[in-house]
């Protein structure tokens, strides 16, 4: 399997994962149940969990997210052909994929949206980092699997990363859940 495969096959089961989630909640129903009954179920069912309008978000925001893969890192960048910074990043992915205009910085950006606990995010939010001061100084987008995408630092390039990692780990400081 290519690499290239393997993330489509994680972002296909993290948006089915997510889906039989919303859908258990939405019925009151734990999430393994709706599991058992979707594999049960005829293709022709009535219920398509793909096509679930906050799915289908999120597939947008992450499916362009990804075509910036290893855009070099500028500051104050928003621009595929200068490069971006982590804020100008995520602004462009939101315009292109939702239509979303978002504020220029992480600390602007943290201030919008429905905040979501880090346990339960979904692909397509926003999660944001601190710096010594504990301020809203990174923010990138959450792509299931643990991971989540973003423009680092000078002299790197747009990437995924694992949130377990130590020096994202100690420096989560929230997430946000914007609705197109």
């Amino acid at each position: 399997m290519t690499g290239k495969t393997s993330l489509k096959a994680i972002l296909i089961a993290s948006a089915l994962l997510f889906s039989c989630t919303l859908f258990a909640v939405e019925n009151e129903q734990s999430v393994e149940k709706v599991v058992e009954k979707a594999a049960e179920t005829p293709a022709s069912s009535d219920f398509d969990f793909l096509s679930h309008p906050i799915i289908s978000q999120s597939n947008d925001v992450i499916t362009n997210a990804l075509k910036y893969l290893g855009t070099p890192y500028k500051w104050g960048g928003e621009t595929k052909l200068n490069g971006f910074d982590c804020s100008g990043f995520v602004k462009t992915v939101f315009m292109n994929a939702m239509g979303v205009a978002l504020p220029r910085t992480a600390m602007q950006m943290a201030k919008i949206g429905i905040p979501v606990e880090i346990q339960n995010l979904i692909p397509g939010d926003l999660i944001f980092f601190k710096n010594k001061r504990g301020n809203y100084a990174h923010v990138g987008i959450y792509i299931g699997e643990n991971r989540f995408i973003h423009a680092p630092q000078t002299g790197s390039a747009i990437q995924v990363e694992d949130l377990n990692k130590s020096s994202f780990a100690k420096r989560i400081s929230g997430a946000r859940r914007i609705d197109g």
